[in-house]
């Protein structure tokens, strides 16, 4: 009777040390850092640096490592230049049946080629990525590809599309009781409605988070994103002391705010239409000291144009405004080249293919 009892205990522990036997020394250490990720990025990079690569012992640690790694980096904000590492992982995760894994690796293959620049590879992946959690039932993980959808599509220029997927993980991001992460998305959702023309709601909606924040969770980096998002509308809205005043008052949000040269000019634009012309041309001289982007050096060119012709320097007001435009027609042409409509379309109809086929 005894015997009867011990046997299944001995049994599960040589179940349990051989699947150890399975695995490296550094196996451990990979589930620590997984286990810290979300709440402690930091110290899941640290784990991971400690790790040497070389005792990994079998394809499925290196993958999980390039899984990680990958994920830890981007959590702290640390460049990755290209998508070598991610690509173990991919490599490995696209053949076996662990989906989560599947669906985070796919995230980070398409994270990563948004930031290298290739929005039709990076909407590719994330569709792919969001297919998956939600077959899951995964909000978390619906929600950031819901959101790497939406940063997507805002780079694009396509602001309704934007709007859908800001507004979509920010309601996936709140069943996953994730709500600060909702109060930044609802922040972009309300900047997306605000470029297709609801203002007003956009702007009344900012300033709820805003004030929210002030009384409940004192969040300083969410309240310094509602003014960096509400300052730009102000000034469409030809509300330029107010757009002064709210840049002011991002200043004081020092450790969670670093002006773009895009906000310097937009800053200047309304030094301009009150006739502080000295301060609008030292707005300028920062913006123009700084690292620009196409959208930038267009931003800044124009404004530039504006504040030269009104003080009657024709001949700089023209060559600015000349230049502004080349960046302009830049724009435009690459916007075309990472048309995004006929991926998304193309990745749903295939979908449906597959779906008519199984059922």
């Amino acid at each position: 009777m005894m015997l009867k009892k011990i046997l299944p205990l001995l049994f599960a522990a040589a179940m349990m040390l051989a699947g150890c036997a399975r695995h490296s020394a550094e196996w451990q250490r990979l589930g620590v850092a997984d286990a810290v990720m979300e709440e402690r990025p930091d110290s899941a990079l640290a784990i991971l640096n400690a790790i040497d690569p070389a005792a990994l012992a079998s394809p499925e640690e290196n993958a999980r490592y390039a899984l990680l790694l990958t994920q830890a980096m981007s959590k702290n904000y640390y460049p990755i230049s290209n998508d070598s590492l991610i690509n173990i992982a991919l490599n490995y995760y696209q053949e076996k049946d662990n989906l989560l894994e599947k669906a985070k690796t796919l995230f980070y293959v398409g994270e990563i080629a948004f930031y290298l620049g290739d929005n039709k590879r990076a909407i590719q992946f994330a569709l792919m990525s969001n297919q998956i959690a939600k077959n899951l039932k995964n909000y978390l993980w619906m929600a950031r590809a819901k959101e790497l959808m939406g940063d997507i599509f805002s780079k694009s220029y396509n602001q309704e599309e934007w709007a859908n997927a800001a507004y979509g993980a920010a309601k996936l991001y709140e069943k996953a009781g994730k709500k600060r992460n909702h109060d930044f998305l609802m922040v972009d959702y309300a900047t997306a409605i605000s470029n297709i023309g609801e203002i007003n709601r956009g702007l009344y909606l900012m300033d709820s988070i805003l004030q929210a924040s002030k009384k409940e969770t004192m969040d300083s980096s969410l309240q310094a994103y509602c003014l960096r998002s509400m300052f730009p509308l102000l000034i469409n809205q030809k509300r330029e002391l107010e757009a002064i005043s709210c840049f002011s008052k991002l200043k004081e949000y020092g450790d969670y705010y670093s002006p773009t040269p895009k906000e310097y000019a937009i800053v200047a634009k309304a030094f301009l239409t009150e006739n502080l012309d000295d301060k609008a041309y030292q707005m300028l001289s920062y913006a123009d000291s700084l690292d620009l982007s196409e959208t930038e050096l267009a931003v800044l060119n124009f404004t530039k144009a504006e504040y030269y012709c009104k003080n009657l320097d024709y001949l700089k007001a023209f060559l600015c405004e000349r230049e502004a435009l080349e960046s302009q027609n830049k724009i435009v042409l690459e916007v075309l080249r990472q048309s995004l409509s006929s991926v998304e379309k193309d990745f749903y109809n295939n979908l449906s293919l597959e779906e008519k086929k199984q059922g």
